[in-house]
Order: structure tokens, then C-alpha cells, then sequence
């Protein structure tokens, strides 16, 4: 049996730098991907600082599990049958 998946994906874009984390458990009857966004940080001139780095390299190197309270929130409303 399979363990829930998971994926932490951090993306640079014009001075912003977004994290999303994806869980999927691929054992489940009905699989579910669940999409959170963590966190966005401003990274222009004005508004950098070394503590926000440092917090994103934490998400980059160490990224936290999932709350377990989003676990099981279906993306669609109906289930699809397989038959």
C-alpha cells in the first residue's frame, strides 16, 4: 500500500517567490490532490531581508507536512465511477 505523496514546489517570479504544496495519497478508492499555498514573499529592493530568505530556504530544504485538517478536501464535487 502506498503512503501519501507529497510536493513542495517554490517559484520565482519578478521579485515575488511563491510556495505550493501538493498531497495525493494514490491508494486511496477516490484520490484526491490537495493544493495549498503556503506562503508568497515580496523579494524586491525594498522590501528584502535576509530572515524572508532564510524562511524560504527553509521551505526549499525542509518543507512542512501538511495540515491535517486539509486532508480529505475533495478538488471536485462528484465522484467518478469507474464501471
Amino acid at each position: 500500500m502506498l503512503m501519501s505523496l507529497q510536493v513542495t514546489t517554490v517559484t520565482f517570479s519578478g521579485g515575488k517567490v511563491r510556495v505550493v504544496q501538493a498531497t495525493c495519497n494514490p491508494s486511496d478508492k477516490w484520490p484526491r490532490l490537495i493544493l495549498a499555498l503556503r506562503a508568497i514573499y515580496d523579494f524586491g529592493k525594498k522590501t528584502y531581508n535576509k530572515k524572508t530568505a532564510f524562511e524560504v530556504m527553509q521551505w526549499i530544504l525542509s518543507p512542512p507536512e501538511a495540515r491535517p485538517d486539509l486532508e480529505g478536501l475533495p478538488i471536485r464535487s462528484k465522484k467518478l465511477s469507474l464501471e
